[in-house]
């Protein structure tokens, strides 16, 4: 694929979301991310954030990925639901494992925020390894 850069697109979307699968339509904002994070402009009480794009990885092999967040989220690779943390909880560590080949897969995870306080974390470990944040180098997007 030509023209990726480092980071992820992410649709912010202003409202209150009780699963995951309810932010649809136009994003009131649309910003390139480095990393999985709640953006900073990201001050309504309620929101609903998609991150869209691709992971690289570095070699063949199965990772681990653990996603943490308060309220809901669900991680999406290639077309495999890796993780689905999704409904209105307090900060929540889910695990699941994706078998990659090197090289790139399409990415996508989704957060909806209730109101009150947020979490959102991404790590993932790799042959035994501690888990650790996913590098920015491995997130891409399409430049359009």
């Amino acid at each position: 694929i030509e023209h990726l850069s480092e980071g992820l697109r992410c649709d912010y979307h202003i409202g209150e979301f009780r699963q995951t699968a309810a932010i649809k339509g136009r994003p009131d904002s649309i910003l390139h991310v480095r990393n999985i994070m709640v953006p900073g402009m990201a001050l309504a009480p309620a929101f609903g954030l998609k991150f869209n794009g691709y992971i690289d990885v570095p070699e063949t092999g199965i990772y681990t990925f653990y996603l943490t967040s308060n309220d809901g989220s669900v991680l999406y690779i290639g077309d495999q639901k890796v993780i689905d943390n999704d409904g209105a909880h307090a900060d929540k560590q889910i695990g699941g494992q994706a078998a990659l080949e090197k090289g790139l897969h399409s990415f996508r995870l989704d957060f909806a925020e209730l109101g009150g306080g947020y979490a959102l974390r991404l790590l993932y470990s790799f042959k035994g390894s501690d888990p650790k944040t996913v590098p920015d180098e491995w997130l891409k997007s399409i430049i359009k």
